[in-house]
C-alpha cells in the first residue's frame, strides 16, 4: 500500500511539473498554437505528442525548439539524446543573458497608475562582480497600446490585452521606475543553481512563441512570474481572487540569500533635509532658489543635498540649472542615507473587513482588494478602492450604507524643493446627507500636503454632484505618526449645496503588526456616534 501511495504521490508530482511548462490550469492561459505540438493543447496530449517526435526523424529540430520540455521527458522517459550545444538559434539566445545569479526585483507601489497599485516584480539575471545596472530583466507585461483611464481599467479587468514575457536591459528599469517614477527598488538574490537557471532559460526561449491574456487582479505580472520560477523549483502557485507582486516575494522567501535596495533620489534628499540644521537648510534654499554657485565652505550635507537636487531636476525633468556644473563638481565624504521606508513584505495585506456599530445597528464593510486612507502608508497618503460595500443591519433589516465604487486619492507631501497636487476622483453611493437618503456622489478634488514622515496635513476643495445637486467640498486630513507601525488620523469635511450642509468627522487609530488593525469613532449629522474595528488580511 505505501509503494502504491509512493508511485501516485511520484505521478502528480511528476504531471504537475510537465503542467507548469505550459501554465495549465484552465487551458486559456495561452492563446498561440506555435507554442504546442499537439492539435488538442491538453497536457496528456502535449506529452504524448512530444514523446512521440523526439523518436522521429525530427528529434533534433524539436529538442532545440522545445529544450525544457526535451530535458524534462529526457529525465522521466528513454528517448534518443539530443546534443543541444548543437542547436545555433538556442545558443545565440541564451549568450544574451547572464547566468551566474537570478534575483527577483520589486519595484514598490504607483498609486497613479492602477496597473502599478501594489508595484512591480521582474526576474534579474547577471553575473557575479558586475553591477546590478548591467543585469537582464525578464518581465511579464500587457500590451496596452495607449489606453488610459476607465478604457485601461476596464480593459485590464477583462483580460483584453495581450501579454507576454519581455527581455531588456535591467538599467531602462531602474530609470522608468527609480528615476522618473521615484521608486524604490528593492532586489533579492535568489539560492538557484546554475542547473536552475538553465532550465529557466531553456523555458523562457520556448515561451517566445507564447501570447498569454492579461488580467489585472491575478494573471499578471505576479503570478506569471511565480509561475516562470515555478518551473525550476518546488514552489507551488495559490489560485486565488487577486495574485499580487508581493505574493511572489513570499512563494519564493525561503530562497531569499540576499537583499539589497535601489533609493529613490528623493527618499534620499528628504533624509538629509530631515536630519540637516537651520543653517544647512537656509544655505539650500538660498542656493536653490536663486541659481547660486556654491560656496565650498557650506556644510557636507547641503552640498550633498544640492548634487542630489540637481541630479533629480536633471534625469527626471531634463532641467539643467546654470550652477550645475559648479554643484555636480562639488567635493566632499558623502553622508551614508538611512531610508526607513517600510519593507514590502512588512506593508499591510490588502483586504479587509470592517465592523461597526451606533444606533443600535450593526454595520459591516469588505474591502476585497487595494488601499485607503486608514492604512499605514508612512510616506505618501494615498487611496486605491474599487467597489467596496458597506451594510446596515438593524432589526434584522438590512439596507446599503455605502458602496465605493471607485475611489482615487493620492496625497504626496509637498518639499521645500518639489511641489505636488493632491488630487481626488470617486464615485460612490452613500448616505452622507441630511434626509440619510441612497445618492450617488461624483466628485473631483485638488488640494495641497504639508509636513514630513512624521506628520502630515492635507486639505482638499472638491467640486461634485450628489445625483444631479451639484456641491463644494472642504476636507482636512490630519496623519500623525508616533511609530512607524502606528498612525492616528483625522479627517473632517463640510460640504455644502443650495440644498444643505453636511459635516462628518473621524478619528482612528492603526496599528500594523503583520496584519493591520484599525479603531475608530465617527461622528455625523445623520449619525450619532460609530465605533469601528478594522481587520486587515
Amino acid at each position: 500500500m505505501k509503494y502504491l501511495i509512493f508511485l501516485l504521490s511520484s505521478s502528480i508530482l511528476l504531471a504537475n511539473s510537465w503542467n507548469k511548462l505550459f501554465y495549465f490550469k484552465d487551458n486559456k492561459n495561452i492563446y498561440q498554437d506555435q507554442f504546442f505540438l499537439s492539435s488538442s493543447h491538453t497536457p496528456k496530449d502535449e506529452l504524448n505528442t512530444t514523446i512521440n517526435l523526439l523518436k522521429s526523424t525530427q528529434a533534433k529540430d524539436i529538442a532545440c525548439n522545445f529544450p525544457a520540455r526535451y530535458t524534462y521527458i529526457k529525465n522521466h522517459y528513454k528517448i534518443p539524446k539530443q546534443d543541444l550545444s548543437l542547436c545555433q538559434e538556442l545558443n545565440k539566445f541564451l549568450k544574451t543573458f547572464k547566468k551566474d545569479i537570478i534575483s527577483l526585483a520589486f519595484s514598490s507601489e504607483y498609486i497613479n497608475s492602477p496597473g502599478s497599485a501594489f508595484g512591480h516584480i521582474m526576474v534579474l539575471l547577471r553575473n557575479q562582480n558586475e553591477p546590478i545596472e548591467l543585469a537582464s530583466a525578464v518581465h511579464f507585461a500587457a500590451k496596452t497600446d495607449t489606453d488610459r483611464g476607465f478604457t485601461y481599467l476596464k480593459n485590464g479587468l477583462n483580460g483584453k490585452y495581450d501579454s507576454y514575457f519581455i527581455h531588456e536591459p535591467f538599467f531602462k528599469k531602474i530609470y522608468h521606475y527609480n528615476t522618473i517614477q521615484q521608486r524604490s527598488i528593492h532586489i533579492y538574490d535568489l539560492n538557484y543553481s546554475k542547473q536552475q537557471i538553465k532550465l529557466l532559460l531553456y523555458h523562457l526561449f520556448e515561451l517566445r512563441k507564447a501570447k498569454f491574456k492579461y488580467y489585472f487582479l491575478n494573471k499578471n505580472c505576479a503570478s506569471r512570474t511565480s509561475e516562470f520560477l515555478s518551473i525550476a523549483s518546488k514552489q507551488k502557485t495559490k489560485n486565488h481572487f487577486y495574485y499580487l507582486p508581493i505574493d511572489t516575494l513570499k512563494a519564493n522567501k525561503q530562497s531569499i540569500s540576499s537583499h539589497q535596495k535601489l533609493i529613490p533620489l528623493i527618499n534620499k534628499l528628504d533624509y538629509l533635509l530631515n536630519d540637516m540644521n537651520k543653517t544647512s537648510k537656509k544655505d539650500f534654499k538660498k542656493i536653490i532658489k536663486n541659481n547660486l554657485t556654491p560656496d565650498n565652505n557650506i556644510s557636507r550635507d547641503t552640498k550633498q543635498a544640492l548634487q542630489y537636487y540637481t541630479t533629480l531636476n536633471f534625469k527626471k525633468w531634463g532641467r539643467s540649472f546654470k550652477n550645475y556644473d559648479d554643484i555636480i563638481n562639488l567635493t566632499y565624504k558623502p553622508k551614508p542615507i538611512i531610508d526607513n521606508t517600510p519593507h514590502p513584505l512588512e506593508k499591510s495585506k490588502p483586504s479587509n473587513l470592517t465592523i461597526g456599530y451606533s444606533d443600535k445597528s450593526l454595520y459591516l464593510e469588505y474591502r476585497p482588494l487595494f488601499t485607503d486612507l486608514e492604512d499605514v502608508h508612512y510616506q505618501n497618503e494615498s487611496s486605491l478602492v474599487l467597489l467596496t460595500p458597506k451594510i446596515l443591519i438593524k432589526d434584522k433589516n438590512i439596507k446599503l450604507k455605502e458602496l465605493k465604487i471607485l475611489e482615487l486619492i493620492s496625497m504626496p507631501t509637498e518639499k521645500i524643493y518639489y511641489k505636488t497636487p493632491s488630487f481626488k476622483v470617486s464615485s460612490i453611493l452613500n448616505r452622507e446627507n441630511n434626509k440619510n437618503q441612497l445618492k450617488l456622489e461624483n466628485e473631483l478634488g485638488v488640494g495641497r500636503t504639508f509636513g514630513n514622515n512624521k506628520i502630515k496635513l492635507n486639505y482638499l476643495l472638491g467640486l461634485g454632484l450628489s445625483n444631479i445637486d451639484p456641491y463644494l467640498k472642504a476636507s482636512t486630513n490630519i496623519n500623525i505618526y508616533p511609530k512607524r507601525n502606528f498612525k492616528i488620523g483625522l479627517q473632517s469635511y463640510i460640504k455644502r449645496s443650495y440644498k444643505e450642509e453636511y459635516i462628518q468627522n473621524k478619528l482612528f487609530m492603526s496599528y500594523q503588526n503583520k496584519l493591520l488593525y484599525t479603531l475608530g469613532v465617527e461622528k455625523s449629522q445623520n449619525t450619532n456616534l460609530f465605533l469601528k474595528l478594522k481587520y486587515n488580511f
